[in-house]
């Protein structure tokens, strides 16, 4: 059911005062999870009602109805989303549906106010109608950021957050932002300009209130038990060794598979493997391939303990010691294989990711080893390299050792034009390319350690006889007689 909701101003600024430090839930919290996910889809459905009464110059109670009813369960409250979640899991938080309605229902309607100031007069205004879409896309993603961090019992994910906002203001490029756009769109036609920041300030403190009340606090020394193990100084669980808010696994104990050796016994802990890299067994202790005993994730198998792939398993001292054969182990290892890797001896640099070998010839682009194959050549057209050939289905370019493009002088060894001269980029050495390359320069262009910024148009360093006065030591040179009034001797000085 729909209620009315007076006094919205004082309930939104309550709602942004009320949170100080974002949620994180401490273990893994469906319920708290779910929750969320009801509260934004309850959310975006009315925003999405006010959306649509822009368009049509009306407001529907029926979607309005509907998009409480989801949420509340209308005339049968126990179909109401929190409802279902409290009979089907252990929650943090029970019987406060109505609370929360209270909440997002409020949240709407400033939102509403704000955006279409002549509210509940009708109007149609595409701006309007478009802001209001992209305040209930901010929603729901950013509540998908703390959805997702309370399932799996992590600190709120900063990128998904960074993402989440960004999609709405445009990050570092505002113009590209959601209102921007739709204000670049519509100019004056829009009844509000310049309110993206607070718009985006409201959705952040809302969703921010949501799992603040949903979740339990991670930082307020209370252990909320059973989603906290601990909390700041209530810490008789593991005292001192509390994991603080912020952290991967804030408000929990040390245990073995939170990626820090931080407990008596433990010897590595998944990445923080400095002690055997790569080899940290799920007891937290190094993997010894050798020993009989498959240790999970890191061995499928070992020695006699070898159920995964009986009589196949690699010895110790294999490069994929303790494994069963795979294709991508860099082994010919299995019937199936033709090649792995670089164990091609059967077809050298032509081994494909599903340790076959490629045919050229077949007609079949098999990637990444070919670019083309035969007539089916989309990316070179009449122009793939035949079988048999050092480009043997490959594309022309620079760098296959052949001169077959129109822009290449030459390519590697194919170099008749310029002998042992050729360039990476296929071209032959040319007096201003910048580069000393050939015997005739002395200097070329900023390449010009002969003659510092003295280099000549034809590659050469200024002397005594080009007719040009172009060093210190020169009065005159030839036919520029510089400042002479009779004769400039051969030595470049006057007469």
């Amino acid at each position: 059911m729909i209620r009315s909701v007076t006094g919205v101003t004082v309930a939104i600024a309550l709602l942004v005062a009320c949170r100080v430090s974002p949620a994180g839930a401490a273990l893994p919290n469906k319920c708290a999870s779910e929750k969320e996910e009801c509260v934004a889809k309850a959310t975006t459905g009315l925003l999405s009602c006010h959306a649509k009464a822009e368009a049509k110059g009306a407001l529907e109670q029926s979607c309005l109805t509907r998009a409480a009813t989801k949420f509340d369960g209308g005339e049968i409250p126990e179909q109401g989303c929190f409802a279902g979640l409290e009979a089907r899991y252990s929650c943090y938080t029970t019987n406060d549906a109505e609370p929360m309605q209270d909440r997002l229902e409020a949240f709407v309607l400033d939102v509403v106010h704000r955006l279409d100031p002549g509210y509940p007069d009708p109007i149609v205004n595409r701006c309007s109608a478009g802001k209001k879409k992209c305040v209930l896309d901010k929603i729901a993603k950013l509540s998908s950021c703390y959805s997702k961090a309370s399932r799996k019992g992590f600190a709120v994910d900063t990128r998904c957050v960074a993402k989440a906002k960004a999609r709405f203001d445009g990050g570092e490029a505002p113009e590209r932002g959601c209102f921007a756009k739709l204000e670049s769109k519509y100019g004056a036609a829009c009844l509000t300009s310049g309110d993206s920041a607070t718009l985006g300030a409201l959705v952040d403190a809302f969703v921010d209130d949501v799992a603040a009340n949903l979740e339990p606090l991670c930082g307020n020394n209370v252990v909320e038990s059973p989603f906290e193990i601990c909390d700041g100084t209530e810490d008789s669980a593991c005292p001192g060794l509390c994991a603080p808010p912020g952290s991967a696994f804030e408000c929990t104990c040390p245990f073995c598979g939170d990626h820090q050796v931080n407990r008596p016994g433990e010897i590595c802990d998944r990445s923080d493997d400095d002690a055997c890299p790569e080899h940290c067994a799920n007891d937290c202790t190094c993997a010894t391939c050798g020993n009989d005993v498959a240790e999970p994730f890191v061995e499928d198998c070992d020695g006699s303990d070898d159920e995964t792939c009986p009589g196949r398993c690699a010895a110790p001292g294999a490069s994929n010691e303790c494994l069963c054969p795979v294709c991508g182990d860099g082994i010919v290892n299995q019937a199936s294989e033709e090649c792995d890797g670089s164990d091609a001896t059967a077809c050298p640099g032509s081994c494909l990711p599903t340790c076959a070998c490629a045919v050229c010839g077949n007609g079949v682009i098999e990637s990444p080893v070919e670019t083309c194959d035969g007539s089916n050549a989309p990316a070179c057209p009449d122009q793939c390299g035949s079988p048999g050939a050092s480009n043997a289905c490959q594309c022309p370019t620079c760098g296959d050792n052949i001169v077959n493009r129109p822009v290449e002088q030459c390519d590697g060894s194919d170099d008749v034009a310029c002998s042992g001269l050729c360039s990476a980029s296929c071209e032959c050495p040319v007096c201003g390319d910048g580069v000393v390359n050939q015997t005739s320069e002395e200097c070329d262009g900023g390449d010009d350690a002969a003659c510092s910024g003295l280099c000549s148009d034809s590659c050469r360093c200024p002397f005594c006889g080009d007719n040009l006065v172009n060093q210190a030591s020169e009065e005159c040179d030839g036919s520029d007689t510089g400042e002479c009034s009779f004769l400039c001797m051969p030595n470049c000085l006057c007469l």
